[in-house]
């Protein structure tokens, strides 16, 4: 029994024709024994057919055997010798093509010949030849270019043509025949890293030398593999070594001579991006091209951010370094300019970034998608660019703290050269001088310095920054106050009177020397009373100059916060709108045009150190925005507290000089033995008759005599006041003493008036503020008299006492009527009794006329104030009368 390999590669093949073939080839080369029985015959004839089918079997199975290691011989064979294989293919393809052309010359014979049945015959067998040679050819091509594919692709890469190498690999790689007749899975991947290398190698020269069509080619070739992660990272990893060869010089030299400018660097950095960023549209290198262009600033930075951080650190050390530890007045304009220095640096970088954002901004590129997409809502969610951390950590730390390092350098120069001032009290002029100069000073540092904690520190510590610049405040006034104080210990002004606040128009509150023995009891003729009114006015002077400066603070302040507020509630605004998506076309398009806004939020998360600017609004800014949060910070009101503070404590010491003459007089008044002593008349035969007139009493003239000569020392004391101002350059710009003072009386009563019953008046001219303050001081006077005379001890008054407070009543008041027109309620009312006692006890059968002052008075009573109706009972029993 013989197998052969064509008997199964035959058209007409079929498995049980074979077997039932081979079964009779096997029965019939049996051999059995003719005279053996029936039934051994058959049992034979079973075993050779076993034995047969056994060696069927192993025969089968050695073939196949065989087959394999034949077909894996051919394979190792075909791989090694492929070339030559091509070869006898050609030589294959060219014989068939030439039996094709004598078949078809045949068949064109025979068609001419008669159609004989052997000749039709003939043309079945000859087509079905050609029907078989041109599938040989087909399988022939098919079986070449397999032998070929490897070497197409070795020589199309090794000539360049990657895109038609890759696209050959990646039409075998598709292909479902791919193990059979294409490359290998092996293959595949080999040629595939061989091309991609090869892709890559081929990008770093158009990317090194920006040739941008050629850059584009290969972009588009790595990117339809989805290979644009190498693309970035081939462009970053090539112009970050260019570039910062090419920056290095530039910032060397800023390192190594610090007194040049960063300027040269950053502007440098500025066109490299800018270059860049033109090659990334040109050449189409990647959809996210603002991430890109960040990654390759970030880099440049990276090398740049040591000199900066050095550059800070020399600007802090400037002063130690050269002058040493000791901040005082010598090394201000130092510590001035060191502050100078650090946040010019910080604004130009700021600047920088903002410019670089702008270059770098997805809403300014090109490349990839064009849609508007809101610039701000992709910031909620996105960490702060590297490049920006980079750029402004060295500024954290210093910028948080702005405002403790202003207030430090304000306290060691300006304010510190203040309280080193030495006052000379008997020759104030000069002393304020020097003192208004270095108190503008001061407020000048204090608004510079206020001018850049709104702009730089951030918005979490901005409350406490301007607290720490009120605290300078504070201490000038508490400077001031303790000058006051200081004054008053030495002259002996009681204590109480420059934080007697409440009681300017009480001069019995304080009693002072019931003797007048002390100079401040004297009028302005003594020298030391007047040395002791010429150092208050200067110190006054200084004190209005201070108020004013501080009351511009506070509206600064107030200002500058409101400012603030409305910037922060605008930002959640647009964050809301941008978070949302219910903004209008127009406002996406307004917040997407506005780099330099999604800058500053940039910016200000970081130096926040939020991660994101979604967390600065959660953490920095709704907390500042909620209805119960304050309106400003505490410091807004310590600073106006402060001003208005010294304004009513000068005022209140000025006003005790003023009217420390009236108060011994005024203090002796309740403790007079007049009031209730029997006073008879006797004639010259010692026979009684009655009192028909008496005198004013001796406090009531020295009352009255101490009026007359209040106008000349108001004057006077106006006079001092202005030359005063005229020294510091500040006449008509700073309020005259008297227009202080009465402002100060009228804020003091709580706006409604000077609280003596007097009538505001105008006090903006000199003669109107000498007039109102002699009115005011006036009718001071008399509503202190008015409340001593409540005081007297014992009542009702002797008939004596009576009589006698009734003329001094009208001697006062006919003083005061010589001045003013106007007179407190308690003086007007005390006026009322003693002319109602007068009416009582005349008996000359004469009517009096009630002054028409008086029947005002006596109409104005249901109106009265439960103080005011306690002094009127108590007028009424001195007098017995019932009104």
């Amino acid at each position: 029994m013989e197998i052969r390999l064509d008997d199964f590669s035959a058209s007409d093949f079929d498995l049980k024709d074979w077997l039932n073939q081979q079964f009779e080839t096997l029965d019939a080369d049996a051999i059995y024994d003719e005279k053996a029985s029936e039934s051994s015959q058959r049992l034979t004839r079973q075993q050779e057919q076993d034995n047969q089918l056994q060696k069927l079997t192993t025969q089968l199975h050695l073939l196949a055997t065989n087959a394999q290691q034949n077909s894996d011989r051919i394979k190792a064979r075909f791989r090694h010798q492929t070339t030559q294989i091509v070869r006898d293919l050609a030589a294959l393809g060219k014989l068939v093509h030439e039996t094709q052309l004598t078949v078809a010359t045949f068949s064109e014979t025979v068609n001419a010949r008669s159609l004989s049945a052997p000749a039709v015959e003939e043309i079945v067998n000859i087509d079905k030849v050609r029907y078989q040679l041109e599938r040989s050819v087909l399988a022939m091509e098919h079986l070449r270019n397999y032998t070929n594919l490897p070497q197409k692709i070795s020589a199309l890469v090794d000539a360049g043509e990657l895109a038609q190498a890759w696209r050959l690999v990646d039409n075998a790689s598709s292909s479902s025949e791919t193990a059979s007749v294409g490359l290998s899975l092996e293959d595949v991947q080999r040629f595939s890293s061989q091309i991609e290398a090869a892709a890559i190698m081929r990008l770093e020269e158009p990317v090194a030398n920006h040739n941008a069509p050629m850059a584009h080619d290969i972009c588009q070739l790595l990117a339809a593999h989805g290979l644009d992660k190498i693309i970035e990272s081939t462009y970053i990893r090539l112009r970050s070594e260019i570039d910062v060869r090419q920056l290095q010089p530039a910032i060397t030299e800023c390192r190594d001579n610090m007194s040049d400018n960063i300027d040269t660097v950053l502007s440098l950095i500025s066109e490299l991006v800018t270059q860049e960023r033109a090659f990334i549209e040109a050449a189409e290198i990647t959809h996210d091209a603002g991430a890109l262009l960040e990654a390759l600033s970030a880099n440049f930075i990276e090398i740049l951010q040591p000199v900066v951080q050095r550059k800070i650190d020399q600007i802090k050390s400037g002063s130690i370094s050269e002058f040493g530890s000791d901040f005082g007045a010598q090394t201000r304009v130092d510590d001035r300019q060191t502050v100078t220095r650090v946040v010019d640096l910080y604004q130009n970088l700021e600047s920088f970034y903002r410019n670089l954002n702008e270059v770098i901004n997805l809403g300014t590129l090109s490349v990839g998608d064009t849609s508007k997409q809101s610039t701000t809502s992709s910031l909620l969610a996105k960490p702060t660019p590297r490049s920006l951390n980079l750029l402004f950590v060295p500024f954290v730390s210093y910028m948080g703290s702005l405002g403790s390092t202003e207030v430090d350098y304000i306290r060691s120069g300006s304010l510190l050269r203040l309280k080193r001032l030495t006052p000379d009290y008997k020759h104030i002029e000069a002393y304020g001088r020097d003192a208004s100069a270095v108190l503008l000073e001061i407020f000048v540092d204090v608004e510079q310095a206020l001018n850049r904690i709104s702009a730089l520190v951030p918005v979490s510590k901005k409350r406490g920054a301007v607290t720490e610049i009120a605290s300078i405040v504070v201490d000038i006034s508490v400077h001031f106050t303790d000058m006051i104080r200081d004054v008053a210990k030495r002259t002996g002004i009681p204590l109480a009177v420059p934080d007697d606040l409440s009681g300017l128009f009480n001069l019995s509150s304080e009693s002072g020397n019931s003797t007048g023995s002390d100079p401040i009891y004297q009028t302005l003729m003594s020298s030391e009373k007047l040395d002791t009114v010429s150092s208050i006015v200067g110190i006054s002077l200084l004190s209005r100059i201070f108020d004013q400066y501080a009351s511009a603070l506070s509206l600064s302040i107030d200002k500058k916060w409101a400012e603030l507020l409305d910037e922060l509630r605008q930002q959640r605004s647009r964050l809301s709108l941008s978070r949302n998506g219910s903004a209008s076309e127009q406002d996406n398009v307004d917040i997407a045009e506005s780099p330099a806004d999604s800058t500053k939020l940039l910016i200000s998360a970081f130096m926040e150190s939020c991660a994101t600017v979604a967390e600065m609004e959660t953490v920095v800014i709704s907390p500042l925005l909620v209805p119960d949060a304050p309106l400003a910070p505490p410091g807004v009101k310590s600073v106006a507290d402060a001003g208005n503070r010294l304004s009513l404590m000068t005022a209140s010491t000025i006003y005790f000089l003023l009217t420390s003459v009236f108060r011994p007089p005024l203090a002796r008044i309740p403790s007079l033995s007049i009031w209730h002593a029997e006073i008879e008349s006797k004639s010259s035969m010692n026979i009684s008759v009655p009192v028909f007139s008496s005198s004013p009493s001796e406090e009531a003239v020295d009352i009255g005599e101490k009026m007359h000569i209040l106008l000349p020392e108001l004057e006077q004391i106006e006079v001092m006041d202005a030359q005063y101002t005229r020294s510091v350059d500040l006449e008509g710009v700073i309020p005259s003493l008297y227009h202080y003072i009465i402002t100060c009386m009228e804020g003091s009563s709580g706006g409604k008036g000077t609280g003596n019953g007097s009538e505001v008046l105008d006090s903006s001219s000199s003669s109107s503020s000498i007039q109102t303050m002699l009115s005011l001081t006036l009718n001071s006077v008399s509503k202190s008299f008015a409340k001593q005379i409540a005081t007297i001890n014992r009542s009702p008054l002797s008939e004596s006492g009576k009589q006698q407070l009734s003329v001094d009543i009208d001697y006062i008041a006919s003083v005061i009527s010589a001045f003013t027109s106007t007179a407190a309620p308690e003086f007007r009312f005390i006026k009322l009794c003693a002319w109602k006692y007068s009416y009582q006890n005349h008996d000359n059968g004469e009517s009096l006329d009630m002054p028409s002052d008086l029947v005002s008075e006596e109409a104005d009573g249901p109106d009265d104030s439960a103080t005011l109706s306690e002094f009127k009972e108590k007028i009424q029993k001195l007098f017995e009368l019932q009104l």
